[in-house]
Order: C-alpha cells, then structure tokens, then sequence
C-alpha cells in the first residue's frame, strides 16, 4: 500500500505493518524489495508480523536511491 504500509491475511487473521520512514528519492523496485525481505523472513521461519517488518525495512533502503 506504500506509503500506507502493507497488510497480510495468513488465512484467518489480517496483519497490517507501517513503513520505514525514509526521503524518498525514487519508488522503483521498492515493491520487489518489500517482496525480497519478506520471503527473506518466511524462508527464515520468522512470524508473518516480521516478515513484513523486513520487506518494509528492504523497501525503505531502494527508495532512498535513483533508479532499481
């Protein structure tokens, strides 16, 4: 959702997570970042919650720069 963070439903439960504030430079691959962090967590066995945590962190960092 952006700017508005990410929600997650893991079958009975929504999750809903905020962003890591960041100047935004650029918005490409942040939606690929968030993805990559957070299979990162799922492939770690880490709870849904902070998975998503780690896709919102691995966004954060490609917003802060021009281009993918």
């Amino acid at each position: 959702m952006g700017e508005n963070g990410s929600i997650a439903f893991d079958g009975s439960k929504y999750y809903e997570c905020g962003i890591v504030p960041v100047k935004v430079v650029d918005t490409m691959g942040a939606g690929d970042s968030y993805i990559a962090g957070f299979i990162t967590g799922a492939v770690q066995k880490k709870p849904l919650e902070e998975c998503m945590w780690m896709g919102a962190a691995t966004a954060s960092e490609t917003l802060r720069y021009m281009g993918a």
